[in-house]
């Protein structure tokens, strides 16, 4: 721009000089009543454009002077947060990848669900520990009048004390008013889904989310990874009914037994 206005200046001076000369040299009657007036108004033209050329050569000194700019580490986090979100809208899927985030997400899917949470769920004694807020949000969810089930995974083999804290969460869940079933394991291959997809942890909210534990770790331990879908298309394929055609209703009364009958078998 400072090029431009240069231009100009100079193209004024030139004017300035080249009606100076034709009017009073000309035979052509002038335009003007006066040359002082022609003059005048090249001058101020002139001066104008030169004072704004200086100004800006002024601002642009200025600006090279400063110290660069240094963009705070939070606005920087709030901005590739915006950017993860906005790709994950786009493709109505969302991961996240830690397992402090992981959790926060299913507890908000929890407590935004209007009518029901269905789960099925392969944690064990990990209940007790990093995902027992999971366990009180699905209470609280109930208490709100939300429709909850959870299908624990009635397992082949378990690790000393594992099958113990197993029945204390289902326990404790079904006395809080959740719909409590498990499915033996060796019934997880019979399922057409999970022929074709890994045993993982999963929630379907309000039948139009489903949420997936995508962790790394085994398939007892706690959620470090989860990928959230709402495409109408994929969501529909979850596994969720037939599911209901393998699991059964948990009695606390009876369901040790009949672990460990089962167990022994296995």
């Amino acid at each position: 721009l400072k090029y431009i206005n240069y231009s100009l200046v100079l193209f004024a001076i030139v004017f300035l000089i080249y009606e100076f000369y034709r009017t009073r040299f000309s035979s052509k009657k002038p335009k003007f009543r006066t040359h002082a007036q022609l003059d005048l108004i090249a001058f101020l033209t002139a001066t104008y454009i030169l004072t704004s050329t200086i100004r800006l050569d002024i601002i642009s000194l200025n600006q090279q002077k400063l110290p660069p700019f240094t963009e705070n580490f939070y606005d920087s986090l709030v901005r590739e947060q915006i950017d993860f979100l906005s790709d994950g809208i786009k493709k109505n899927e969302i991961v996240f990848d830690n397992s402090k985030e992981s959790i926060f997400q299913l507890l908000k899917l929890l407590d935004n669900a209007q009518e029901s949470y269905e789960a099925i769920n392969t944690y064990t004694e990990s209940w007790k520990k990093e995902i027992n807020d999971l366990s009180q949000a699905s209470i609280a969810a109930v208490e709100k009048g939300i429709k909850v089930s959870r299908c624990f995974i009635l397992k082949n083999n378990y690790f000393e004390g594992e099958l113990e804290e197993q029945f204390k969460e289902m326990k404790k869940e079904e006395e809080g008013g959740i719909e409590v079933f498990y499915i033996e394991e060796n019934d997880i291959g019979k399922m057409p889904f999970f022929r074709d997809n890994n045993l993982r942890s999963m929630a379907l909210v309000d039948s139009k989310i489903l949420a997936t534990d995508t962790s790394p770790r085994g398939a007892s331990g706690g959620v470090t990874s989860i990928t959230i879908i709402w495409k109408k298309s994929k969501v529909i394929n979850n596994p969720f009914k037939q599911i209901m055609k393998y699991e059964k209703k948990f009695d606390s009364n009876i369901f040790l037994d009949i672990a460990e009958e089962y167990i022994q078998i296995n």
